[in-house]
This record gives C-alpha cells, structure tokens and sequence, in this order.
C-alpha cells in the first residue's frame, strides 16, 4: 500500500501511523465478527488494510478515491470502531 502510495517506509508519520492503524484493527476485527462477517486470513489482511488506510487519513496522508476494494461491510466496521 506504502508503495503504491510513494510513501517512503522510513517516513516518520509511520510510526504513528502503524500503532493507530493496529489499535484500529483490534477495536475493528470484533466487531467485524460480531457483524458476522467471516475472518479468515484473507478478510483480516483487507480489514487491515481498511485500518491502515484510515490511520493514514488520519495523519493527513491523501488516500485516492477507489483504492480499496469495494467493501462496504469493512468501511463500516472501521468507521464504527473510530467512534
């Protein structure tokens, strides 16, 4: 994601960053569950993928439009989990 971002893995926002982007994931992923939404290792990395993506909105860093998949399901479940 950093890659396709062109943000440099050595950026100092990443620190901050990653442990709001994992913060987010433990609040999300319960929920995501309690919603019924099958977890498996392939929906964990998208949802984390949901929470990093918000974290770094958060820090200020522009996310384009159609950059994650199109997951409603997700994107309600990290919204809730910020609230």
């Amino acid at each position: 994601m950093l890659e396709k971002l062109k943000i440099s893995t050595f950026d100092e926002r990443l620190r901050n960053v990653r442990k709001t982007a994992l913060n987010l994931f433990e609040k999300s992923f319960p929920l995501a569950v309690s919603n019924g939404i099958n977890m498996d290792e392939d929906a964990s990395g998208e949802l984390y993928a949901f929470c990093l993506a918000q974290s770094l909105k958060l820090a200020g860093i522009l996310i384009p439009d159609n950059f994650l998949p199109d997951n409603k399901q997700f994107e309600a479940v990290v919204l809730e989990a910020i609230s």
